[in-house]
């Protein structure tokens, strides 16, 4: 390890910005590169050092996610042909492959980038569709669509956040995250537009920090299968009680979502009984309910009317947060998404 990655991850000691080279990865397949959309392997030029540690954390992070997604794009193009296209167009297989080679030459680009830093990658998780968390296995193209759709607004929210803490510190970090989150709204406006729903329902996506990002991701990470844990704690996590069917969210088709002023029974297992709900929606500020009927296993939410669309949901222990960041702190179950209408 060099003076600067001892500077930047050991010791979180300001370091002099520098230009450092980044060393090449393996080389993308010609296939890979072209069904990506690219013509040149990735390259993301001269690094330009800089000192904060939680960026580069960030960075390792945002691996992980974009593992997590070729997973699932993989999954895809092997089993839905076996599940049937139900209805949806014979072009989605096509564009699962270009996804996933988009993805494997975004993770490219981001091991290279981490290389110039002697940052080592977080090792990534292993994936699954049959948690026990889920209590309806992924075994439909409409099951299969709507958990895509959770991995792709996870995504999408995560990159938003990476756009806005890397400005002004990292160039490089802050335009591959813009381009990313612009990417991946195409992909979600396409699952919504071929279940045929409004792929632009509303002004602004939802930004989510990185904890959550990592904690919904959870739900589908194989036990035990992480070779490094994330700095992310054991937040406990949800489930919806009574939705139909039960359980999880991402048994639903894409098209699915619930109406505010719904009342929803989430359960966890925790110590302490929870006194509130907080949601992230869009770019507001975070708005909390109390909990009705609690106790230290359930609890009943009210969806409020003043959010809309991609929510994320967590139980916390105050209402005080006056922004994400806040939320996450004082989260003790969660998150759980859910598309609100």
């Amino acid at each position: 390890m060099n003076i600067l990655a001892a500077c930047l991850v050991l010791f979180g000691i300001a370091c002099e910005a520098s230009p450092i080279s980044s060393p090449n990865a393996t080389p993308l397949s010609p296939e890979t590169l072209s069904l990506a959309g690219a013509v040149a392997q990735p390259n993301p030029g001269d690094v330009t050092a800089f000192s904060n540690q939680t960026i580069l954390q960030q960075v390792q992070l945002s691996q992980d996610i974009r593992n997590a997604q070729a997973f699932a794009f993989q999954y895809g193009i092997d089993n839905i042909p076996t599940f049937g296209f139900s209805g949806y167009p014979k072009e989605l297989i096509d564009n699962l492959k270009i996804w996933q080679a988009q993805i494997m030459y975004n993770i490219n680009l981001f091991e290279q980038v981490l290389a110039a830093y002697h940052v080592p990658e977080v090792p990534p998780c292993k994936y699954t569709f049959t948690s026990d968390i889920l209590t309806t296995p992924i075994n439909s193209t409409d099951a299969y669509l709507a958990v895509l759709l959770e991995f792709t607004q996870v995504s999408l929210g995560f990159n938003l956040y990476l756009t806005d803490v890397a400005s002004g510190i990292s160039p490089l970090v802050a335009e591959a995250a813009a381009a990313s989150a612009s990417v991946e709204g195409r992909r979600a406006a396409y699952i919504k537009a071929i279940a045929g729903v409004n792929p632009t329902p509303t002004p602004f996506d939802t930004v989510i920090p990185s904890a959550f990002a990592y904690l919904e991701l959870r739900y589908y990470i194989e036990p035990g299968s992480c070779p490094q844990p994330l700095p992310y704690g054991d937040l406990k996590p949800l489930k919806g009680l009574d939705f139909s069917p039960p359980l999880a969210i991402s048994a639903f088709t894409p098209a699915t979502t619930v109406p505010r002023g719904t009342a929803a029974t989430f359960g966890y297992n925790l110590t302490v009984v929870p006194k509130y709900a907080a949601f992230l929606n869009q770019i507001n500020p975070p708005v909390f309910v109390a909990l009705e009927d609690a106790t230290e296993q359930s609890a009943v939410v009210k969806i409020p009317k003043s959010v809309v669309g991609v929510v994320f949901l967590s139980l916390v222990s105050s209402n005080g947060a006056k922004d994400s960041a806040g939320v996450v702190k004082d989260t003790v179950a969660g998150p759980f998404n859910v598309l609100v209408s």
